[in-house]
């Protein structure tokens, strides 16, 4: 029987393509002309990752792609069986072998130019000798099969435990998609794309155009899809499985919604089409170019390792975004965000891509700027701003801080360093330069940049000077010192005000810039200088600081003196990055401290508070402040805080504060030194989620707060009643997820028969989900024959958990309190390493060195883990990176100690 989608609703988007295509392909008609002369050969090293060396010489040999590829998913629950036709224009003058990326399949034919040759395959790639191959035209067909993954990469398949439906979806970047098909894997040897998939009868099939046809017979069907676009193959994909599905065709552009049937019931398919549409109504008028592709669907995923992946018009999503309960508003603009930062990758990314791995950046940076900014201005959400400051800017601030940082635009000598790349910096520093740059050359004109940029460039590749070129050509102006110090050097510098006043008047005013004390460069951004003094306002005629003078500055060099007209009232405070225009942290002087303590809430304004409690947290970060000062100040002043955003920064600060004092106690060799501070914590946070007003957002977050801290037997006895108590009781829906987060919090500290309300819990919840809750609240026990089963598990390479489960048991195995367990596994941690190194994958080494690396918050445990990084092996850049930030972290912690080990010892020489 055929079935055939009707092709009407194609017609619109295929006049806007055709249209689009034959005025951006004129655009970007150099971009896409290669070079007359091929470089010297280079030999391909014999190892997975692929080099750059090797990657630019084969974009020089091979054009004009396509691949057709023929793929069955019904003979097997663990591997598939395809055909793939590769078509190409050959042009090596070297006569050099070329080589065909493909990891670790079954090849049981080989053809080239219709000529059956033996497979000349290594476990990472096929090798076609040059005598094989001839001028111009040439196809070559391998049929094969390969497993399926479990990892999250490649073609991963997912098998629901209870239902019994299995999920297949694609991931692809940065270098996976060789582990489903035979290609030219790299972002710059760009092709079209055809495909055929036989799949069980009642799956849905899903990749970058829709289907032309569907064959169905009597228990599985046959899908056909027409011919792609032309673009890069990490951004391919291919999606299978009884998928609920939802559809809308409200605007020029028709979108579906997948889920698994299991999931349908927590999706709001209304929320989902709402924020797509409106981000790329956004986007079609701000980057002046209509969508580019025919229609655009959004697949939410289990088991999947990032928030998203914006594969052309087939972008998956992480199931972690759904909620078993009403989301949150900061959920809820989470969500709408990453629709959005994924909508702006079919713009960036998709039709103008990075030459290289080196440039990733010109993606993420961008895709994570223009979400926040399409989200503004669609006035979908209040805070969007203060939630980038608050999440996205601080996680580039700590990155840029780390001894792992490194440019935006960095070298990336092969893709098995590209996973290290994926941090703060590529999307938090990157978006925020792009935030500060249109306050320096006009908003109008980076707009126009960016268009021209894209115009120029579309279904093309690129690279960083082609964006500066672009900008510079609509802002006449030369940003090549911007770049150079905003993009090509790594770091963050602190500003700092000082001012004098005489007869009550601002005599002085100067900013100083500090340089980071690795990257000694001065930078010239522009920023907004803040001069607050008391008011008082209302019926209460309570005092509040308002600015009284905002003072937009340019500031370049050690010291810029701020030029002021006369008469301006001597302030009581001033900050000096007001609106957040500037990527730079902030240290304020002394009268302004002095101001802030005891006035915090007086201040008006979300953003302004976020940035007040965030420089009172920077100065206990870098040990200028003992820990103590802020969990008391946030004891006498969050109380009154009535902003969710701020009251969650805090109390993140808070949780991250008990952990602090348990690792204290480790360095200073005084277990219970701290008991008092960790119970003032959890007391307070229990006492705030009491008095939140009930099925509030503010509740929510006291909640997760709680759960985190409680450790003592009050506390632990708060929140287990809450597994019992009716909604109406609690004054909040506890939901299946926080019930296992409570769970996991009894258990790692034994709290009466946990272990049995886990077993019960598992009955009752047949969920994916239950089984990553059920492995973690048995993690966390502090037992040692429980941390040992477990280390054996994530350290074997025939593990039956996926890989899911162990990067959920990983975050929960060692808590803090629980230091010692983990100081017993350094002997074994190092031996481990040689065949993690030898065996893992990138992403499940990172996991590892992130949470099993045996750093302590003691200068013993540190020397250890130093003298395994020097014993001359080579560690994998994922790893090795992972590694050198928890070291970090951990001597900040002693630091962190010794800081309050002061205080405490002036304290206690006062009383």
């Amino acid at each position: 029987m055929l079935l055939r989608r009707s092709p009407v609703w194609l017609s619109m988007r295929v006049v806007m393509g055709v249209v689009l295509l034959f005025n951006i392909v004129l655009l970007g008609a150099c971009q896409n002309t290669r070079q007359s002369t091929t470089p010297d050969a280079v030999e391909r090293e014999w190892q997975y990752p692929l080099s750059q060396r090797y990657a630019a010489f084969r974009s020089h040999t091979v054009s004009d792609v396509h691949y057709d590829l023929d793929i069955d998913l019904t003979q097997s629950e663990t591997q598939f069986y395809a055909r793939s036709t590769v078509s190409f224009n050959w042009h090596d003058k070297s006569q050099s072998e070329l080589t065909l990326d493909f990891e670790q399949g079954d090849i049981q034919q080989v053809k080239i130019n219709g000529k059956i040759v033996a497979a000349d395959y290594e476990q990472w790639y096929l090798r076609i000798a040059a005598e094989a191959l001839t001028p111009g035209r040439n196809v070559i067909e391998v049929l094969y099969r390969r497993a399926y993954s479990t990892d999250g990469m490649g073609l991963h398949h997912f098998k629901d435990r209870d239902s019994g439906r299995r999920y297949l979806y694609s991931q692809f970047e940065a270098y996976e998609a060789n582990k489903v098909f035979p290609l030219f894997d790299q972002p710059d040897i760009k092709a079209t794309y055809t495909l055929t998939v036989q799949a069980p009868l009642q799956w849905q099939v899903i990749t970058s155009v829709r289907e032309a046809i569907v064959e169905k017979g009597e228990r599985s069907a046959r899908w056909y899809f027409p011919e792609s676009a032309r673009f890069s193959p990490y951004v391919f994909s291919l999606h299978a499985g009884p998928y609920a599905v939802w559809e809308s065709n409200r605007g020029s552009i028709p979108l579906r919604l997948f889920a698994r049937q299991e999931m349908q019931d927590y999706v709001n398919p209304d929320q989902w089409f709402d924020a797509t549409y409106k981000s790329l109504a956004f986007f079609e008028r701000y980057f002046e170019l209509p969508y580019p592709f025919l229609k655009y669907d959004q697949i939410i995923v289990p088991e999947f390792n990032f928030g998203a992946m914006e594969n052309v018009a087939a972008v998956t999503f992480t199931e972690k975004l759904l909620t078993r309960s009403e989301p949150t508003e900061a959920q809820r603009r989470r969500v709408a965000n990453i629709i959005a930062h994924e909508a702006a990758h079919m713009w960036f990314g998709n039709i103008v891509t990075m030459q290289w791995w080196d440039d990733l950046w010109l993606n993420e940076s961008f895709a994570t700027y223009m979400a926040n900014l399409a989200l503004v201005q669609s006035a979908q959400f209040d805070g969007v701003w203060e939630a980038f400051y608050a999440g996205t800017k601080q996680r580039a601030y700590r990155a840029d801080e780390a001894v792992t940082t490194h440019p935006v635009y960095m070298d990336v000598p092969s893709t098995g360093t590209v996973l290290s790349t994926l941090d703060g910096i590529t999307y938090g520093k990157g978006a925020s330069v792009l935030k500060q740059l249109p306050y320096y050359v006009d908003e109008t004109q980076f707009q126009k940049g960016v268009a021209l940029y894209l115009k120029t460039h579309a279904w093309g590749n690129a690279q960083l000077q082609d964006f500066v070129s672009s900008l510079e050509a609509a802002s006449q102006k030369n940003l090549q010192a911007w770049s150079q110090s905003w993009l090509l050097e790594p770091g963050v510098n602190t500003i700092e005000v000082h001012f004098e006043c005489r007869d009550e008047q601002l005599s002085k005013l100067e900013l100083i810039q500090y340089p980071d004390r690795r990257y000694p460069t001065l930078r010239t951004q522009r920023v907004q200088l803040a001069l607050y003094r008391f008011v008082s306002e209302g019926a209460s005629n309570e005092p509040r600081l308002a600015p009284d003078r905002v003072l937009p500055v340019t500031y370049s060099g050690e010291r810029t003196v701020v030029l002021t007209e006369q008469g301006i009232a001597c302030p009581e405070f001033i900050y000096p990055n007001y609106g957040d225009w500037g990527y730079v942290k902030v240290k304020l002087d002394p009268k302004s401290m002095a101001t802030l303590e005891g006035n915090i809430n007086a201040f008006e304004h979300e953003a302004m508070h976020l940035a007040l409690w965030q420089s009172l947290w920077d100065a206990v970060r870098d040990a200028r402040l003992p820990l103590n000062y802020f969990t008391d100040f946030a004891f006498d002043h969050l109380g009154a805080e009535s902003s969710v955003s701020v009251a969650s920064f805090v109390t993140t600060k808070l949780v991250r504060s008990a952990t602090l004092f348990w690792h204290f106690e480790f360095e200073m060799k005084r277990p219970g030194s701290y008991l008092r501070a960790r119970e003032e914590i959890e007391q307070f946070l229990l006492a705030q989620f009491e008095t939140a007003p009930p099925e509030s957002d503010l509740k929510r977050n006291y909640l997760d707060a709680a759960i985190k801290v409680a450790h003592s037997n009050e506390g632990l006895a708060a929140i287990a009643q809450l597994l019992d108590r009716d909604a109406s009781e609690v004054g909040l829906k506890i939901d299946q997820d926080v019930r296992w987060r409570i769970l996991t919090q009894l258990n790692r500290f034994q709290f009466e028969a946990a272990d049995k309300r886990i077993e019960e819990e598992a009955e009752r919840d047949r969920s994916e989900r239950a089984d990553k809750g059920y492995a973690t609240a048995i993690a966390a026990a502090p037992e040692l024959p429980v941390k040992q089963q477990w280390f054996d598990t994530l350290i074997s390479t025939s593990a039956t958990q996926n890989f899911s489960t162990q990067r959920s048991v990983m975050s929960h195995l060692f808590p803090p309190e629980q230091l010692g367990l983990l100081a017993t596994f350094q002997a074994e941690w190092a031996a481990a390493l040689p065949a993690l190194q030898e065996d893992s994958a990138d992403l499940k080494l990172q996991q590892f060195g992130r949470y099993i690396t045996p750093v302590l918050c003691d200068t013993e445990s540190n020397q250890f883990v130093e003298n395994v990084l020097n014993d001359n092996q080579i560690y994998r850049p994922s790893f090795l990176k992972s590694v050198k930030l928890a070291l970090q972290e951990s001597e900040r912690c002693v630091r962190q100690a010794r800081t309050q080990a002061e205080a405490d010892a002036s304290a206690s020489a006062i009383n």
